[in-house]
């Protein structure tokens, strides 16, 4: 990027903006955490836990080695969610039955600020749109999930199941 009017008579002449030097990256977040636990009976605890993560990067580079000129830059922007709970129940003195759920969902948006054609200069400089970078992928994921330990002797037996439901979506420039 020495010489950037170079680079912008050239991006003028195939009719794109110029490239912008200077620009200020910001990155954002916010978090929080919210748990309970419950004792229900003498034999039954429960616990359930929210958390969330929000975060905004703002003229965010997604070139590895700072090949990509600012026209590469883009707002990405993520935010993560969970739920979950779990009850754990003292059937006898020997046996305990733990029942676990919890629900997740991630969002990310990595959008680019500017849609331009994406020119190369190999192994020196990058501009424009960036090709296969993904600008927006979503999942979320439910899970349910039962086991039983049994204590005998010096031993411990466990046993149960689990279900996970899983979906996603992504799409790309």
């Amino acid at each position: 990027m020495n010489n950037i009017e170079a680079i912008n008579r050239a991006k003028r002449a195939l009719g794109l903006g110029d490239e912008v030097l200077g620009q200020l990256q910001t990155k954002n977040y916010d978090y929080f955490l919210v748990r309970s636990d419950v004792q229900l009976t003498p034999a039954n605890n429960f616990f359930a836990r929210y958390s969330f993560a929000d975060q905004r990067n703002e003229r965010n580079a997604v070139m590895p080695g700072g090949i990509g000129g600012p026209s590469t830059f883009r707002q990405n922007l993520v935010r993560s969610q969970s739920l979950m709970g779990n009850v754990t129940s003292v059937l006898g003195p020997t046996v305990v039955n733990q029942a676990f759920f919890q629900f997740t969902r991630k969002s990310f948006n990595n959008w680019p600020y500017r849609v331009e054609p994406h020119l190369e200069v190999p192994n020196l400089a990058q501009f424009g749109t960036v090709v296969g970078a993904p600008v927006f992928y979503r999942e979320q994921r439910f899970q349910v999930s039962e086991v039983v330990s049994w204590l005998r002797g010096g031993h411990e037996i466990k046993g149960g199941w689990w279900w996970i439901i899983f979906g996603m979506r992504c799409s790309m420039v």
